[in-house]
């Protein structure tokens, strides 16, 4: 698995682990799985873009991962997605999930 130290993993890299990863502990299992979570849930970025170092350096501490809140930068991620979107030759978009935030 040759995975940069320098930058996150990106969830392709982390789904060629997980057939592997059957053997590990728990705890690392777990850890595989909550950096899917990122991935997926939180950022909800391609699956060739890359997670960001920081927040998945987070997991190396459990209790402070649990207590940081993801909510807002899941947040923040969808609203700067919808600011580099291209409106041209599109009428309207559709938001799927999420949407009743946008009406707060």
């Amino acid at each position: 698995m040759e995975i940069p130290t320098s930058e996150g993993p990106t969830l392709k890299e982390l789904q060629t682990i997980l057939p592997i990863c059957r053997n590990w502990t728990r705890e690392k299992r777990v850890m595989i799985g909550l950096l899917c979570l990122l991935c997926i849930g939180i950022f909800g970025i391609s699956s060739n873009s890359r997670l960001p170092l920081h927040c998945a350096k987070r997991l190396m501490d459990r209790e402070a991962f649990q207590r940081y809140l993801w909510g807002r930068v899941g947040f923040n991620s969808l609203l700067e997605s919808i600011k580099v979107l291209t409106y041209e030759g599109k009428k309207s978009y559709t938001l799927h999930s999420y949407v009743h935030v946008l009406l707060i």
